[in-house]
């Protein structure tokens, strides 16, 4: 069964750079010489490589009073973390807290950098930290949420993304977070709402206008879903799942044709992208004509995801519709094989056994399929194929 791509998973605010310019702004009247230029990078015009090298010729020379060398420290993690150097990172961080244990900005940073480094317990409580130190600080309480989140604590997250938003209501980081968290609750309605909110607030969110197609695909509401898509992949051309899951919601609304032209999009993007060969295949399969191209979809379907139930029992219902009755058994035997709840290709099975010689098996496959389907038959037929 075609499945719409998974929601997206939370993101964090980019709050590394909201705690910089916080920095940088209480730390400009230091002076001009080109190192403290470069470790403060006011203008944003130094390289990451820049700001390491200033400001550890600062640190180096050790003039500076301690809230003053933390913020150097926090600057050159900073920029070490954008280059991948996490470890150094981290090593400046906690010199920085030491230095200056009251800077909030500095546990809150290494919260960052651990959350990176899948150490959601370290970031969890670093960002507790930050919000002791300032009970206002909105990004702290958003990425304390991300965080729980990845831990499977969704109750805890929304908590957070709660408070994120009652000190900051324009917090779309926040809203597409909590719902996020609210959908994967099942609070589809709340999750809406809540993509309304970030949409509202950050218009060129594609992800926010996929992750509410897909909610709103949810709830039955193709239309709506459509259009959200759509607007995803206006903001995102190279978006391959959002062009994956409009032609599903297109499926659904019996646009076969604009179903196939999403999916080939989707695989013109990725050329490896299984469940659109898998969709696409079994789109084209159940067009009453045009049977050498759905074979064709299905070969390259099949060679990607060779155990996919779906895709199998697609190309086995060509093979009946070509009356290549050993491709069909083998693709229909391989489907039911992978998917013991598949009733199609039970069904399917079973028509390619009495065509093989094997009635009594083939009848039994068929009886089988219609107890768990009644509409198995139908299905067929449509091509058909019959007993």
């Amino acid at each position: 069964m075609i499945k719409i791509a998974a929601a997206a998973c939370a993101f964090l605010a980019l709050s590394a750079g909201a705690a910089f310019a916080q920095r940088t702004e209480e730390m400009t009247h230091l002076g001009a010489d080109e190192a403290r230029a470069q470790c403060m990078n006011t203008a944003r015009s130094f390289s990451p490589e820049q700001m390491v090298q200033g400001c550890s010729e600062l640190i180096a020379l050790r003039r500076d009073p301690p809230p003053v060398m933390a913020a150097f420290l926090i600057n050159r993690a900073i920029a070490n973390r954008s280059l991948g150097n996490t470890a150094a990172a981290l090593e400046d961080y906690g010199a920085a807290i030491r230095l200056n244990p009251a800077d909030a900005s500095a546990y809150y940073n290494r919260g960052i950098a651990r959350a990176a480094s899948n150490d959601y317990a370290g970031a969890i409580a670093d960002y507790s930290e930050a919000i002791t130190r300032n009970a206002g600080y909105a990004a702290a309480f958003n990425n304390r949420g991300a965080a729980k989140a990845a831990t499977g604590d969704r109750a805890g997250a929304i908590a957070d993304y709660d408070q994120a938003i009652a000190l900051n209501a324009n917090f779309a980081g926040a809203y597409f977070n909590r719902a996020v968290a609210r959908e994967s609750a099942g609070n589809r309605t709340g999750a809406i709402a809540d993509y309304d909110n970030a949409i509202r607030l950050s218009p060129n969110h594609a992800e926010a206008y996929f992750n509410r197609g897909a909610a709103r695909a949810g709830e039955g509401d193709f239309t709506r879903a459509i259009a959200d898509y759509s607007e995803a992949v206006r903001l995102h051309p190279q978006y391959a799942a959002a062009l994956y899951n409009r032609g599903v919601a297109k499926t659904a609304q019996s646009d076969v044709a604009g179903a196939i032209a999403d999916f080939d999009a989707a695989i013109a993007i990725n050329p490896l992208y299984a469940n659109a060969l898998n969709a696409r295949c079994v789109a084209r399969a159940s067009q009453a004509d045009g049977v050498p191209a759905a074979l064709t979809a299905c070969n390259a379907a099949v060679r990607v995801s060779p155990t996919n139930a779906a895709a199998l029992e697609a190309r086995g219902i060509i093979y009946l519709r070509q009356n290549n009755n050993a491709g069909a058994l083998t693709d229909l035997e391989a489907a039911a094989n992978a998917d013991a709840n598949a009733a199609g290709a039970l069904y399917g099975r079973g028509l390619a056994r009495i065509r093989s010689g094997r009635a009594s098996e083939g009848r039994a496959d068929i009886s089988a399929a219609l107890a768990r389907d009644s509409n198995a038959a139908a299905r067929y037929a449509g091509f058909g194929l019959r007993p």
